[in-house]
């Protein structure tokens, strides 16, 4: 049996998953936060949280997939029309947060060329500003990187993590032409071929392959269309049999992650061909064990309460945390020196991490409450009326 979740109702442990994502991707960005000698960053040289993006891509081809298939269900319009309420939607859930964002980054930079002996080219300002609104980040990342000054390019772009939000973007812009104009079958036989052919491709940090992880979009999608099969929901994993043992599972499964990112996919230079593909098929594992939501990575309903929380701010909070991270690191440069002096590097950490994940956490709620969730409901009303016209 899987969960009875009514149509449209969200699972929770893909919530849960989210917040796991965003947790890992907020800790990963200590680098830029933290002093480069402090001891907060020596344990993760031991593991790659970066797999953070990893998962947000496989759960994104999983829900945008089962959105599309829900909206096929629910309505008879023809399939132009609900390509246009399908992107509509999109529009109005994702860009309005991610400019705001970008204009706020574009503030935090003036402000410290302002007040503090930081400098930043205004040129380079206005291509990453650029190339964030036209969600080409996934392009102009490895560009700058092989063009430019490579340290620059990623420790002084206030919206370099935009490059997998223009990734998803440009995957939301495509898929829905897959899904419409061929026939199911040959959907999958894509799909699969994707994955065959990405399983040996080379994809070293910061070259233009690392910045096109498809393979994980890919994955999602094909467990999306798994989910509505009548196998899936006739057989379901042996472990839920003992809810202890689910649960254990893939919270090891979690944990697994990172060390294989890390020593099997490889970091740098190092990294092996098939790395990112094996990391992405681990998520697509995580992800396929929470589409029962049987609580697979839930313990408690206090932990499981914030964790569904961060899960629903997640993308607020992706937006957020990294223009904060770096705004507050060039402003403690500036001012902080006699604070460090006085207190320490441990005190010095334990400021600069709770400032960070503070505002983070602010300025994320904020959006999500002023930005993200209003118009997100307009987009949905727009939707729906031309769904009903074209119905």
């Amino acid at each position: 049996m899987i969960s009875g979740r009514t149509p449209g109702q969200k699972n929770s442990d893909i919530e849960v998953l989210r917040a796991f994502a965003i947790l890992f991707t907020l800790i990963v960005h200590f680098r830029v936060l933290l002093p480069a000698e402090s001891v907060v960053l020596t344990p993760l040289a031991w593991f790659d949280l970066s797999v953070g993006v990893d998962l947000f891509l496989v759960i994104s081809g999983y829900v945008i997939t089962g959105s599309i298939l829900e909206s096929t269900r629910q309505r008879s319009a023809g399939r132009r029309a609900l390509m246009f309420s399908f992107w509509i939607k999109r529009i109005f859930r994702l860009l309005p947060a991610a400019w705001t964002w970008v204009v706020i980054a574009c503030i935090a930079q003036l402000f410290i060329i302002t007040f503090t002996s930081v400098q930043y080219d205004p040129q380079d300002i206005l291509l990453r500003t650029a190339a964030a609104m036209a969600n080409i980040m996934n392009l102009y990342m490895p560009w700058c990187v092989a063009n430019g000054d490579h340290q620059a390019c990623i420790t002084q772009n206030f919206v370099g993590h935009y490059w997998s939000l223009s990734l998803e973007e440009q995957f939301y812009l495509v898929f829905p032409l897959l899904f419409f104009f061929l026939r199911r079958n040959v959907l999958v036989t894509v799909l699969i071929a994707a994955l065959a052919l990405q399983f040996m491709w080379h994809r070293p940090f910061f070259s233009y392959a690392w910045y096109f992880k498809t393979d994980a979009l890919c994955w999602g999608i094909l467990l999306s269309l798994l989910s509505q099969t009548a196998f899936y929901k006739k057989h379901t994993p042996v472990l839920f049999r003992q809810p202890w043992l689910a649960t254990a599972s893939g919270l090891v499964l979690l944990l697994f992650l990172h060390a294989v990112a890390a020593h099997i996919q490889g970091i740098g230079p190092a990294m092996r061909p098939y790395g990112v593909a094996v990391v992405a098929l681990l998520c697509a594992v995580s992800v396929w064990l929470a589409s029962y939501d049987r609580d697979v990575v839930s313990t408690g309903k206090r932990y499981s309460a914030v964790m569904l929380y961060l899960g629903s701010r997640s993308y607020s909070l992706y937006l957020s945390h990294l223009v904060v991270f770096l705004t507050i690191r060039d402003f403690f440069s500036e001012y902080g020196q006699g604070f460090a002096q006085a207190g320490g590097p441990m005190a010095v950490n334990v400021l600069l991490i709770a400032a960070g994940l503070g505002l983070s956490l602010l300025g994320a709620e904020l959006t999500y409450r002023l930005v993200e969730s209003a118009l997100r409901a307009r987009g949905r009303v727009i939707a729906a009326r031309l769904l009903t016209r074209e119905s």
